[in-house]
């Protein structure tokens, strides 16, 4: 783990509330992701995609990709077969992150307000909670019908840290993309990336996050310090 300097030495003692990103922090979803797509685009479209061009239509919101790959005729189609897609698939291709969601739950037990700040809808962000038995230790979702401006814009974070009236300061962000490093600078919160998923991506050159953990272990033994 490193921390940025001006933090100095930062303790869980120094955070009063903990915003999470979910996908590739709680949740790996990135099979699941390319077979809903693929088949939502295969039924409308006619055509199946490669994993290379699903990843190239793919935006910080999940209404966003699907805007970006349909004729906007097809989109109510399109987003109905997704919630579908998603359901379906979710128990065989969607990989939990036991041990940050062990973080999660012992952050919301020592008395620290929790949240999460993501570019999933309220339904698959809902659903996904549910389904890995989390929601209750979520005391405020932030998802893409929430706020106006996606990552990297700090709107959804700063919804969380208003509702709970938190000093940016003493508020942290973790997230496992560039996006979510970004979104916290802007809104002046302690920010950590969490590396432990294939598909983070955060280069330190274009960004100082705060902390930096390699593993969901480190991230427990953080919170639980």
């Amino acid at each position: 783990m490193s921390r940025d300097s001006r933090n100095g030495k930062i303790s869980i003692d120094d955070i009063d509330g903990l915003v999470f990103d979910l996908d590739g922090v709680l949740i790996d979803t990135f099979q699941l992701y390319l077979g809903v797509y693929a088949g939502v685009l295969e039924e409308l479209l006619g055509r199946r995609f490669s994993q290379e061009e699903l990843v190239g239509l793919a935006t910080p919101t999940e209404r966003g990709t699907l805007h970006a790959a349909l004729p906007a005729d097809l989109y109510p189609a399109g987003y109905e077969l997704f919630q579908k897609g998603y359901v379906d698939l979710f128990d065989r291709l969607a990989v939990p992150f036991y041990k940050a969601m062990d973080a999660l739950i012992a952050v919301r037990e020592r008395g620290k307000r929790t949240g999460i700040f993501t570019g999933k809808t309220r339904f698959t962000a809902h659903f996904s909670l549910d389904r890995l038995g989390i929601s209750d230790a979520v005391e405020l979702l932030s998802s893409e019908d929430d706020y106006a401006r996606a990552k990297p814009h700090a709107e959804g974070l700063e919804r969380i840290m208003n509702e709970f009236a938190l000093d940016p300061a003493r508020t942290l962000f973790i997230g496992d993309q560039q996006n979510d490093i970004r979104a916290g600078e802007s809104a002046g919160v302690i920010t950590a990336a969490a590396l432990w998923c294939d598909t983070a991506s955060i280069a330190r050159k274009n960004s100082s996050p705060s902390m930096i953990f390699h593993t969901e272990q480190a991230f427990l033994d953080f919170v639980c310090s």
